[in-house]
């Protein structure tokens, strides 16, 4: 009887442990990390504001993949201004990249530095893109 009744307390506390532990897997598939991207705008004093944060998965997304597909260059180079808009993705569990972002004078492309020493310029159609997702007229 004693065995029986050691058996059966087993069971219940390996089902409230296996219970317990699907609950939480259950949380976080229906609560997916969320990695805004932060924006960064400077004024014509060049100082440095929160322009926008933006917590659609899709729109990260969409950004990132427009950052995957740029073409970057690595090398040294330096701009003759400040960047209109600095980003980065805030996600606490990896060091932040900022990126810097310059409107081209003729304001069709984009043209962007990651952390330091990689540059690129984004195609027409991929800065249509950001301008969309960041706002930017």
């Amino acid at each position: 009887m004693l065995l029986n009744k050691r058996k059966y307390l087993f069971f219940i506390k390996f089902s409230i442990i296996n219970s317990l532990f699907l609950s939480l897997l259950a949380g976080c598939a229906l609560y997916p990390n969320k990695e805004p991207l932060v924006i960064n705008k400077y004024d014509e004093a060049g100082n440095e504001h929160l322009y926008k944060t933006i917590n659609s998965d899709e729109k990260v997304k969409e950004v990132k993949k427009v950052l995957n597909n740029a073409k970057w260059a690595n090398s040294k180079f330096k701009m003759e201004r400040k960047p209109d808009y600095t980003f980065y993705f805030d996600n606490p569990n990896a060091k932040a990249v900022e990126y810097r972002l310059w409107i081209t004078q003729n304001k069709k492309q984009i043209e962007v530095s990651e952390g330091i020493g990689n540059f690129a310029k984004l195609s027409v159609k991929d800065s249509e893109i950001i301008f969309s997702i960041f706002e930017i007229k």
